[in-house]
């Protein structure tokens, strides 16, 4: 064993160990003080800090798996968050994807900036807002963190309140396109319909006893999807906050308690580290 390995097991030997410490009480107690101290200076001058939580999800009752409209109006029903059947899991993702990217945009965030009166900027709510995605679920979670609890509520309830007004506007907007193209789509089938008797013979040749049928089952189908868009919540009713947070949801991430408690063992941590090494260039030095 070298010198130098010599005097580090000596140092770190249990049975002198306590012997060294003991000896350097001062450094520990000097370190367990300051570390103590400046612990506990940083947890009281810290800014409090509070977090309240809410979800939003795209309501599963009224999740409309319609090949027959998504067949005819496509873009509509994208609009509406109508999912054809083969590939419905992707698209309630891609729904919720879509909440998300709203909510996070700089479009969204300045209407929520006039809608609290203009008290909290873009800059500021996007740097406390934050949002996960829950796919599994089908919810996001939304978090706002800051520094005055009864603003931490007023962002969050908000930014909720804001997102069904513009989300159900939306919905309503794309409803009424859905059904005035819906009606005009069969008024121009019975049109159509009602004039192949009277066509030429020439013109009459043109259509297949198939062509006929296939405007006679679409102008079938089209009645069908024009009945159902009577029930407009089922389209327009899509966003569900699942929970309304309260005063008694906001939680105060700043413990005192544990802060202390941290604290006290942060500095007798460092107290005992001191002490060793403190031990250790002590019996180096005296080596030389």
């Amino acid at each position: 064993m070298t010198d130098k390995n010599k005097e580090i097991y000596e140092v770190f030997e249990l049975k002198n160990l306590f012997k060294n410490l003991l000896e350097r009480k001062w450094w520990i107690l000097g370190f367990f003080i300051a570390t103590l101290a400046i612990s506990l200076a940083i947890s009281f001058f810290r800014v409090p800090q509070y977090m309240v939580q809410s979800a939003v999800r795209v309501e599963r009752n009224y999740f409309y798996y319609n090949d027959e409209i998504y067949r005819f109006f496509p873009e509509e029903s994208s609009n509406l968050w109508i999912f054809p059947s083969s590939n419905a899991y992707n698209l309630e993702t891609r729904a919720l994807l879509d909440i998300k990217s709203k909510l996070m945009s700089d479009e969204f965030l300045k209407e929520l900036e006039l809608y609290l009166d203009n008290r909290f900027l873009v800059g500021t709510l996007k740097d406390i807002i934050d949002i996960e995605t829950d796919t599994e679920e089908r919810y996001l979670k939304i978090t706002v963190v800051y520094k005055n609890a009864e603003d931490a509520l007023l962002i969050i309830n908000s930014a909720t309140d804001l997102l069904e007004e513009i989300r159900s506007s939306e919905l309503e907007d794309s409803w009424s396109d859905l059904v005035t193209n819906s009606d005009e789509q069969i008024k121009k089938l019975e049109n159509e319909i009602i004039e192949i008797p009277v066509m030429d013979e020439a013109a009459a040749d043109l259509l297949t006893e198939e062509e006929i049928d296939s405007k006679t089952d679409d102008l079938r189908v089209l009645k069908g999807i024009n009945d159902q868009l009577q029930n407009k919540e089922i389209f327009t009713d899509r966003i569900d906050v699942l929970n309304k947070p309260g005063k008694d949801d906001v939680v105060e991430l700043n413990n005192l308690k544990r802060d202390i408690l941290f604290s006290l063992i942060t500095a007798f941590v460092m107290g005992i580290l001191a002490g060793i090494i403190s031990s250790y260039f002590i019996n180096l030095k005296k080596q030389k």
